[in-house]
């Protein structure tokens, strides 16, 4: 059995949470499109937006993954940004959220 990435999130974040994972699965769908059409300043638009939100809601390796997509799309590396856009699928499709109180953070 894959192990899961276990991730507390304040509880007072649950109704946004899965959403806000679900634009993050969808941005990377679109940066593979703009990667296909060697589109690195929208790539670099969106993964500094993704290198923002995460810590916002406990996802500090969705910041990092944003960091290294913003770095890789500024000097217009397509092996990079394929690594980066597979690690973070990855992370989401293994991520276990559990909602506790602030107190539990």
């Amino acid at each position: 059995m894959d192990k899961k990435n276990q991730v507390k999130v304040d509880r007072d974040f649950e109704d946004i949470v899965e959403p806000y994972l679900d634009h993050i699965r969808n941005d990377i769908l679109l940066m593979r499109d703009y990667l296909n059409d060697a589109d690195f300043q929208n790539i670099q638009l969106i993964t500094h937006q993704i290198k923002g939100s995460g810590g916002r809601f406990g996802f500090g390796f969705i910041t990092e993954c944003g960091e290294f997509l913003e770095h890789a799309a500024n000097v217009k590396d397509r092996d990079k940004i394929n690594r980066g856009l597979e690690d973070l699928a990855e992370y989401l499709g293994k991520v276990e959220i559990l909602f506790v109180s602030e107190d539990e953070l």
